[in-house]
């Protein structure tokens, strides 16, 4: 399994782009909900930081794909030993 964490959603460096090539590959993925960095461009029209990273994690607890799963856990919760 592949976690991602720290991921910017604002940037190029989107998380659910990121996820969708890795679980491309084969690899099942688990979006740590927690563990965004970003920063406010709310400035420049964009949606405050708190409702960019939410949007993110509603996403990507909906994806699926044939034989693999897409998930998402508080930093609590993953297991980061495996």
């Amino acid at each position: 399994m592949t976690t991602l964490t720290g991921r910017r959603p604002d940037r190029r460096l989107h998380p659910v782009h990121a996820a969708r090539r890795v679980r491309l590959r084969g690899y099942d993925v688990t979006l740590v909900t927690d563990a965004h960095t970003t920063e406010d461009l709310s400035a420049f029209g964009a949606p405050i930081p708190d409702k960019v990273i939410a949007h993110t994690n509603l996403y990507w607890q909906w994806q699926s794909a044939p034989g693999r799963t897409a998930a998402t856990a508080e930093t609590e919760k993953v297991d980061f030993s495996a």
